[in-house]
């Protein structure tokens, strides 16, 4: 989570904060003052000094010697700088706990509403964090920091609407603020508004042309809008950045694919898989689309280092090579994959294929119509099968077995394009009758 890191850098600040406050106080409905943090005496301070002090060197010790003084009689305030030390080591439960402490204590304490939100958030709770977010918007807090968090936690929850609202109310705060623009651009593209989104990520993009993140987010706005060619370009400078993530690789790859740029589009699959953000399902679907596309080199790159050793899809897998190695003319090593694919799983119906197509080009015939009826016993693979046994059924000029072959694969999918030539077969048929 990229907010994790902010939210954790920002908690270490809150306890030093706290010291320094000038105990803040809104007018409350009486017409009197509501006090938004306790007053810290003067031994709290000295108790919340050492302890700050010790946490950046041995953060257990400072934590156990700042619990040693908290407790029902004792003050919000160390409670609360308990929580955010417990919050900047990880122990959100903790926290959560010290926390409810501190505003049984002290329940106007803004900064504790807003640290809870915070710890929430920490933890995936983004539903959760939202009661102690709105109270902190209602007591007057820093309304940047708790109209982002709402924002984020809405846009966690599907709600991209609400999101855009909390984001717009950041910007009316900070109109320069490049996370709230962004983020308001990412509710716009989940509302499928790209054309909304576009020039405020062409804003983040000219300034601050480093940042992948800005380009990226920009190319999938240019993709919604159906300007391909614009995403490639952006998500092409993204890349030359060295700081593409993983999905963004991935779409460019299938971009480059799309428009016949098979080589470009390996290199993209491939350093993805050297990033380990391919599995093995994926590379060999990936080096399937290349031998499809006649591409038998580049799907040997893809495979070949990558999967070198991975046994995880071995019958696809070898299924794959043995379709590149019949694209090398090397039939004896395509059966022998071939073999080692039937024998992890017999009813392959991709090696079953692979192999009628040896069979079929080596003229070995019954043996190819042998192995097509075995894999029209494949229920997925049935109608495939029966066209192939159709087709060769025609070659070899017997044309009733292949018209019965055709009419039942008709019966499993109509096609008007194999109707056509059932109509043809039939008159050749009738003509030599």
């Amino acid at each position: 989570m990229k907010t994790k890191g902010r939210v954790l850098g920002s908690i270490g600040m809150l306890v030093s904060i706290l010291l320094l406050s000038a105990h803040p106080v809104r007018a409350s409905e009486g017409g009197g003052q509501l006090a938004l943090e306790p007053v810290v005496t003067q031994e709290e301070s000295e108790q919340i000094t050492s302890a700050s002090s010790l946490f950046e060197n041995d953060p257990r010790a400072a934590i156990g010697q700042l619990r040693a003084q908290t407790g029902p009689d004792a003050s919000a305030a160390l409670d609360f700088a308990l929580a955010a030390m417990l919050a900047k080591a990880e122990s959100f439960v903790e926290a959560e706990k010290a926390l409810d402490a501190a505003l049984d204590k002290f329940p106007s304490f803004q900064r504790a509403w807003l640290l809870m939100a915070r710890v929430m958030v920490l933890q995936g709770k983004t539903r959760r964090a939202l009661d102690p977010l709105r109270k902190t918007v209602e007591l007057g807090g820093d309304p940047t920091e708790a109209f982002k968090l709402l924002a984020y936690c809405h846009m966690a929850n599907g709600h991209a609407v609400s999101a855009e609202s909390a984001y717009r109310q950041v910007l009316v705060f900070g109109p320069t603020d490049k996370e709230a623009i962004a983020g308001l651009a990412r509710s716009l593209l989940m509302q499928e508004r790209a054309e909304d989104a576009a020039p405020l990520l062409g804003v983040l993009c000219e300034r601050d042309p480093s940042k992948s993140e800005y380009w990226q987010l920009r190319a999938s706005a240019e993709l919604d809008r159906g300007e391909n060619h614009r995403a490639i370009v952006l998500l092409e400078c993204a890349r030359q950045m060295s700081e593409v993530d993983q999905q963004s690789l991935l779409a460019l790859g299938d971009l480059y694919f799309n428009e016949g740029l098979h080589e470009r589009a390996t290199s993209c699959y491939s350093e993805a898989a050297t990033g380990g953000a391919l599995s093995t399902d994926s590379l060999v679907r990936y080096a399937e689309a290349l031998l499809d596309a006649g591409e038998p080199v580049l799907a040997e790159k893809l495979v070949g280092r990558e999967l070198s050793e991975d046994r995880s899809h071995p019958e696809r897998l070898h299924v794959v090579r043995a379709r590149i190695a019949l694209a090398r003319g090397d039939s004896k090593s395509a059966r022998a994959h071939l073999d080692a694919a039937l024998s992890e799983r017999p009813l392959s119906g991709d090696a079953l294929f692979t192999l009628a197509r040896i069979q079929e080009e080596g003229n070995e015939l019954e043996q190819a119509l042998l192995t097509l009826e075995r894999v029209s016993r494949i229920e997925s693979h049935r109608r495939r099968a029966l066209l192939a046994i159709a087709r060769i059924y025609v070659d070899r000029s017997q044309y009733p077995k292949a018209l019965d072959a055709l009419e039942e694969a008709q019966l499993l999918q109509f096609d008007p394009h194999v109707a056509r030539y059932v109509e043809q077969i039939h008159r050749v048929n009738a003509s030599r009758e």
